[in-house]
């Protein structure tokens, strides 16, 4: 375990430094004064990573070889690029060298975080394999997640990065790796440009690192690499803002623009808030008839970069971007009725006091005449955002589904650097840094948070100290691995199968193809029959050329009645009220009654007492 986890790490950076040389390499083309900065290139590249993602998705053409080989160019290109060091080493101190200690642990623990999340388990998991079984993340319109993303895809390819070499707890990097070492790099160079040195450049890093790794870590999706991406589009609209409005700065905001938004579809709010702010202040600064055309272009290239994964997803699910361009195959049953109205309002005030130093740091900014181009730029660019962010809270069910964490502590971080830079000389920013580091330590080493909870029992670092992760549930989860592996090999190869299971991602999806239930009765293609009508079903799923149908009742497919009858009740409390997530629970409960009852209508080919399987 601590070898792969160690050649994992290697692996990590390899990524950032192929990163930097695409990134490197567009900078040199379209921003030669920013091209030496080692954040920025590592943002732009992992934006052209995303972009590059959606022609291979389009065409089917991924591959270990394909992927391992755009590593292999984006680090010779590094390497010719002879890119400058970021100059960690020169500006190094005692504490610097403790945190950067910390970091290190950190990375090593979460390069063996095990997945134990339904949305893993039954979904994001599955997308890394696809990609490398398949050539692309797949055309299942059974698998709600891959629809509900909308453009969402990047992401996967990040992960399937890591897969290509090594095994499944080491994804964790695609996200927390390249997500952390990315934005401290961002965040190190702006404050470098902020002239901060020693204790202050130091504590600028630790906040970095700490808005990193505090997120809403509750499944496979890369929440850290959307704030590198963000913070990366926040420094090159800041870098830009004094410059001629060109197609070259249009290409450079449209990119990670684009690139967010291929992680995850509710990532638009602040993405499109903070180049509205940025681009209202260019109308009444600048030549209107040349900053509309700049607009008209980065809506183009954004577009364009966009193009492969509509296509994509109107193969998938009938729309060409669920739910803004349409509902396709999911119907209107997910954007129907406000969510836990209650949870909203308290999480918007929790994100609210994440936003504090972007609020302040706007204020004291506006206020001060020493400020120069940046007095208007940081509450226009800052102040949209946090608007848009703000506003988005109020969504309906599942658009507001991340609470605007990843949008409200990039924010933060953003506007931190100048506060730091502006305060240093009054704080005894010595005694801060050391007592965050502090608290880092206590967290980074051996925690991560999950559904809004610190945990401390999962990762490398934190099996020498507490012994791991249960054992028993790892033994379950191998048996299950096995019994799916099994009743695979029981089912004639090239078959379709039909998949409600814990871990689905452990089949072979070279062998046969596989059709993954993941809330089953609720998506699927059109004339999906009602949950509770197993005769119905018995027809349907023949007639969408699926004969085989699998379940893994051991474990009820991961959602035991026991829990359903729990979240029920907790989801039709006035506080958590949603009539969506009720919804789905108790379509899955109907689900796994009606495929146990399937076996009348067809032959029962497997059953090891875990899970069935069923020609039909």
């Amino acid at each position: 375990m601590l070898m792969g986890s160690l050649l994992s790490l290697l692996f990590l950076f390899l990524l950032i430094c192929a990163f930097q040389g695409y990134g490197g390499l567009a900078l040199r083309r379209l921003a030669p004064a920013l091209a030496d900065d080692a954040g920025i290139a590592a943002g732009l590249g992992i934006a052209l990573f995303c972009a590059a993602c959606g022609v291979i998705e389009a065409w089917g053409l991924a591959s270990r070889p394909l992927l391992l080989a755009l590593v292999a160019g984006g680090v010779v290109i590094r390497l010719g690029l002879r890119m400058p060091p970021t100059g960690l080493l020169q500006g190094m101190t005692p504490v610097m060298a403790l945190v950067l200690c910390l970091y290190g642990l950190y990375l090593l623990n979460a390069s063996s975080w095990t997945f134990d999340f339904l949305d893993d388990m039954h979904g994001y998991l599955v997308f890394p394999e696809r990609i490398l079984s398949e050539g692309f993340i797949g055309r299942d319109p059974f698998q709600y997640r891959r629809i509900e993303s909308g453009l969402s895809g990047g992401g996967a390819y990040l992960y399937a990065l890591f897969r290509t070499l090594f095994d499944v707890p080491h994804m964790r990097l695609a996200d927390l790796g390249i997500g952390s070492v990315t934005l401290g790099l961002l965040a190190y160079s702006h404050a470098r440009r902020e002239g901060l040195r020693g204790f202050s450049l130091t504590l600028a890093l630790l906040l970095a690192l700490v808005v990193a790794h505090c997120s809403p870590n509750v499944n496979n999706t890369a929440d850290t690499v959307a704030k590198a991406l963000l913070y990366t589009l926040l420094r090159l609209i800041f870098a830009l803002a004094e410059e001629t409005p060109s197609w070259r700065r249009a290409v450079l905001f449209a990119l990670p623009a684009f690139a967010l938004v291929s992680l995850k579809t509710t990532n638009l709010a602040v993405d499109t808030g903070v180049l509205l702010g940025f681009y209202a202040l260019e109308i009444c600064r600048k030549t209107k008839a040349a900053v509309l055309m700049e607009i008209l272009l980065a809506a183009a290239a954004a577009l364009t970069l966009a193009l492969p994964w509509m296509w994509v997803c109107q193969q998938l699910a009938q729309t060409p971007w669920f739910p803004l361009l349409g509902t396709g195959t999911l119907g209107n049953s997910e954007i129907s009725g406000w969510t836990a109205p209650y949870s909203y309002i308290l999480n918007a005030g929790r994100i609210g006091c994440i936003l504090v130093p972007a609020i302040l740091a706007s204020v004291l900014i506006a206020t001060d005449r020493q400020a120069g181009p940046s007095r208007l730029l940081y509450p226009a660019v800052i102040g949209a955002g946090i608007v848009l962010l703000l506003a988005a809270q109020g969504k309906y069910t599942i658009a507001g589904y991340r609470y605007g964490h990843m949008g409200a502590a990039t924010l933060a971080l953003f506007s931190a650097i100048p506060l730091i830079a502006r305060w240093s000389q009054r704080w005894d920013l010595r005694r801060a840094a050391i007592a965050c580091a502090a608290l880092v330590a206590l967290g980074t080493t051996a925690t991560q948070t999950h559904s809004g909870h610190w945990r401390g029992h999962e990762g490398l670092v934190a099996e020498a100290f507490t012994g791991g992760p249960d054992q028993g549930w790892r033994d379950g989860r191998d048996r299950m691995i096995r019994s799916l592996r099994a009743m695979e090999l029981a089912i004639p190869e090239g078959e379709p199968i039909a998949v409600i299971a814990d871990w689905p991602s452990s089949l072979d999806f070279r062998r046969n193809p596989i059709r993954v239930l993941d809330w089953p009765g609720m998506v699927g293609p059109p004339g999906l029959p009602d949950s509770t009508d197993a005769e119905a079903w018995a027809r349907y799923l023949p007639s969408q050329g699926i004969h085989y149908i699998a379940y893994s009742y051991g474990d009820e497919a991961g959602l035991p009645r026991a829990r359903i009858k729990r979240d029920i009740e907790n989801f039709s409390t006035p506080g958590n009220f949603s009539p969506f997530q009720v919804a789905l629970l108790v379509k899955t409960r109907e689900m796994h009654d009606t495929v146990m009852a399937l076996k009348q209508y067809g032959q029962v080919v497997f059953d090891d007492g875990r899970v069935i399987a069923i020609r039909l």
